[in-house]
């Protein structure tokens, strides 16, 4: 699941977010989940303008897949007793 508070307004920024996050982890499209609110539930977005959405929000949520992905490497090296450097995922 990620979280944005990039509001699309048809330029299809939460496509690009799945879309990102998918390929880091190596899953399917449906497999992602976005969610997109307020502040409540949300980090602050300065605004869905110009091109910023795809390099801002695009960024972060390669930076969030790619801890995730190190979070599940260091759990499944863990479990199955080896060195993280062991475990492959796609790239």
């Amino acid at each position: 699941m990620s979280f944005t508070g990039a509001a699309d307004i048809g330029q299809g920024c939460n496509t690009m977010v799945t879309q990102i996050v998918a390929e880091r982890l190596g899953v399917a499209l449906g497999r992602v989940k976005i969610v997109a609110a307020d502040t409540d539930l949300t980090p602050i977005d300065l605004g869905s303008y110009s091109s910023r959405v795809t390099f801002m929000n695009g960024n972060a949520a390669l930076q969030a897949a790619d801890s995730v992905k190190q979070r599940l490497v260091t759990a499944a090296a863990r479990k199955m007793n080896c060195s993280p450097q062991d475990i492959q995922m796609p790239r």
